[in-house]
This record gives structure tokens, sequence and C-alpha cells, in this order.
């Protein structure tokens, strides 16, 4: 293996490791690693090593297991047309935000963690299960929907997450959605397909109010691979169930090259943690510098 010495650093002058023995750019002077005046959210449960956020008084931090798993947790999309229109099926729940680390009430597609020894898509119908009260969707419907012709498997940006985009909706009944008896979803509701590529907020009744997307959401809008999916899925619905599609194809094709000539609102994780940011101009999240 090569000496460590007469290797370039990937930080280059954003480099705050005084360990570091690494090739550093000429002139380059190191700067201490700054502490951020916000609190960690994770309190005394913090298990990062590397947290630069304030902790209480007598915190100790003891470093958690990494998972080195290539996907670590899932979800499923499912896709219908109701009246012409195409619609998916979200569900709001506390998500953390990169913004602010906050967790916040946010439009997400069912989902969840992967246990350990468990296959994905045996994870994505015990999340949609549980995530739907455990009563009102099948398990076992589900599964088999995830193994058939109707499901696309896609993996939104750069996340260990996979997501299942499913073209049926025959389970799921309707008249249940306002009724959620759920620990982890308070609301569950049919969104249209246009309006969240668009960004939109939808309202909550539970919450008596407009909430936006999760970041995960942004990511899949903001995915080729997955736009494609409920494309083709939506097209699928059509020639099988024999309904009407009337929204206008090219509306969507206008938001596909608006949403790759435009970067997400998002800021982009390497800057939020004070890192230079790999991707450069092919990067979709937002830098200070534009």
């Amino acid at each position: 293996m090569a000496d460590r010495r007469n290797r370039r650093c990937g930080f280059g002058n954003g480099c705050t490791n005084e360990k570091c023995e690494m090739v550093h750019p000429i002139g380059f002077v190191r700067k201490k690693k700054q502490i951020a005046e916000e609190n960690c959210v994770f309190g005394l449960d913090c298990g990062r090593l590397d947290c630069i956020r304030k902790h209480p008084e007598g915190f100790i931090c003891k470093e958690k297991p990494v998972d080195k798993r290539a996907i670590v947790s899932c979800g499923v999309l499912f896709v219908r047309i109701e009246k012409g229109e195409c619609q998916v099926l979200l569900g709001l729940e506390n998500r953390k935000t990169l913004k602010n680390s906050e967790y916040l009430p946010l439009w997400h597609p069912l989902g969840g963690k992967i246990d350990a020894e468990e296959e994905e898509k045996d994870a994505a119908a015990r999340e949609v299960w549980e995530e739907t009260g455990k009563q009102h969707i099948s398990k076992e419907w589900v599964r088999e929907l995830l193994d058939g012709k109707d499901t696309i498997r896609v993996s939104p940006m750069k996340r260990r997450y996979t997501l299942f985009v499913v073209g049926r909706s025959d389970g799921i009944p309707e008249e249940y959605l306002d009724q959620m008896n759920s620990k982890e979803v308070f609301e569950i509701i049919w969104v249209p397909w246009l309006k969240m590529l668009k960004g939109e907020e939808f309202a909550s009744q539970v919450k008596e109010t407009k909430i936006p997307l999760s970041d995960l959401s942004e990511d899949i809008i903001r995915t080729d691979q997955a736009r494609e999916a409920v494309m083709k899925l939506t097209q699928l619905i059509v020639e099988r169930e024999k309904v009407e599609w009337k929204e206008d194809p090219k509306e969507f094709q206008e938001m596909e090259k608006l949403l790759k000539q435009t970067r997400s609102p998002k800021k982009c994780n390497h800057v939020l943690k004070g890192l230079p940011c790999y991707n450069g101009i092919n990067c979709m999240f937002t830098h200070p510098d534009g």
C-alpha cells in the first residue's frame, strides 16, 4: 500500500484534521474546526465524534457502530390515476431537516429503516404495513406487488436508500386515509405528481396548515430514474385500467427541463459541514457562492 504521506488530501485547503499527514496545496494553513452555536438535537444521545454542535453539560460522546451496508432504508411510492390526474401517496411524519437539523412534520414516502438480516422488499412491505396502522393495507399484498411488473426500483440521488415505485392502488382503501391509527405517521394523502414536481406544499387536515416536502421527497423529484418510473407506470395504468389521463405531457416535459437546469433550494451537505464540495458545478444543491 502506498504511503499516505505521498497522497493528496481530498479536503485541500479545507482540511481541519490536525493528525492529517497527506499532501496539501502550497501555502496551506490549517484552520481550527469551528464550533457551531446551535445545540445538537441528539443531546446526550449524540454518537458522532466529529459533531461540532453544543451538548449538555457532562456529555461524553460514545461512538455508535457504523452501519456499513450499501442500503440502510427503503420506501414505497404508490402511483394512481384519479379523475384524469397522476397522483402519488405520501405520509406526514416527523423528519429531520438538513437546513437546521430540526425534526418537523413533512410529507414523505411510506417506508423506513431496514432491520439487520432483512431483505429490502420485506422491509418495504413491513414499513408500509406499520405506517398505515397494521390493519388497513395487507403486508402480503405489498410484498407480492414488489416482485411484480407494476414495480420499478430506483435509488434517489446518492443516498443509501431504495425506492420502490408501484403502479397499483387497488389494495389501498380510500375511506381510512383520514382515520389513521398509526404511531409513526400522522396522515396519508394522495397528492398530484405534477404539483409535487413543482415543490408545492400540501394541506394537512391534522396540522390544519400547508406542509412542505421532506428532503428525501425533494431528492426523489430531482432523480431522473424516479421521474421516469412514475411516467412509465402511469402509461401502464392507462393501458391496464382503460382510464383517461387528462394532463398534458408537455407540462411534465417542461418540469423535467426545469429540474435539470436548476439546483435544489437545499444547501449542499458538504457546505453545511464546512467541507469543500467534490461535485463542483454538477452539484444539485445550493452553494453560498451560487
